[in-house]
């Protein structure tokens, strides 16, 4: 991992080039730290399930997902249409919750104004860059097109090799020892996964197929997250149906499903909490 501890450390607020910046440098996870950091890293996975963070949400979305939105096994035990086609719309829905109700919030009603905002420029519109020559438009896209649908395609698979069995399962009762494991395990290996698969799409001809078009969004929103190509979206979800989360089919618990739609959206502001408090929606 690279060493920032050399680097002059820049407090968070206004700058030449953004009208707001976080506290520079932006640390790295502890966990991939060398020399080790037992300690650091312990503490960095106790925020990460503990404190009320976006992942503690989809957990908790995951929840009412699986208790109440999720097709029953005498369903996916068959792949139909229907149940196929109901876990695709209730994924949309979630997109248009999460990604839609933020940009309502912070473009269309502008409660928050440019506070906290990484670049202060509104969305592009005719630009001929974007599809539509629409930032928003060709975000929202992409996100639906490609995002959604290959997000939800993955989760087809998951819960249906989960029905019939196809893929191992690990419970509580079983072994108590794996299943705690689990926690520390999968941020760890989200967070590898992402690291690597992000260093192959700026491989230059990847970049040019397929990873360019999500980097065209120089001023991102929330819908620009999962504003991705159809090579690209593949790969970063891969990390769903992970040998981690297979092992602990059918058990929606440390597997935030909704993290797709509701992760990325929070990527363009920092959110008030009250006056002279903020806080990151990762």
């Amino acid at each position: 991992m690279t060493d920032d501890s050399h680097t002059p450390p820049i407090s968070a607020g206004e700058s030449k080039v953004w009208n707001y910046h976080p506290d520079l440098p932006i640390p790295t996870s502890p966990v991939f730290a060398w020399p080790p950091r037992p300690v650091a890293a312990f503490k960095w996975l106790s925020v990460y399930w503990l404190a009320i963070s976006m992942i503690v949400i989809e957990l908790a979305l995951a929840y009412v997902v699986f208790a109440w939105l999720q097709p029953g096994p005498e369903q996916t035990s068959t792949l139909s249409l229907g149940w196929i086609a109901r876990i695709y719309l209730r994924n949309l829905a979630l997109v248009f919750l999460f990604a839609g109700g933020l940009h309502l919030y912070l473009y269309s009603f502008s409660k928050q104004g440019k506070v906290l905002k990484f670049d202060a420029r509104s969305m592009a519109r005719d630009n001929g860059t974007y599809s539509f020559r629409d930032q928003v438009l060709d975000n929202m896209f992409w996100t639906c097109a490609s995002g959604v649908t290959i997000w939800s395609a993955y989760e087809v698979l998951y819960v249906w090799a989960s029905t019939n069995g196809y893929t191992p399962g690990l419970t509580w009762s079983a072994n108590p020892v794996w299943f705690a494991l689990m926690f520390p395990l999968i941020p760890i290996w989200s967070s590898f996964h992402f690291y690597w698969i992000h260093r192959a799409l700026h491989w230059p001809p990847l970049y040019r197929l397929a990873h360019s078009l999500h980097h065209r969004n120089v001023n991102i929103g929330p819908w620009t997250g999962t504003s991705m190509h159809p090579i690209e979206a593949p790969n970063v979800f891969l990390q769903l149906p992970d040998p981690l989360r297979w092992r602990l089919a059918p058990n929606p618990l440390p597997v935030p499903r909704l993290r797709p739609g509701a992760g990325p959206a929070r990527l363009a502001f920092r959110i008030r909490r009250s006056p002279g408090k903020e806080r990151e929606t990762a």
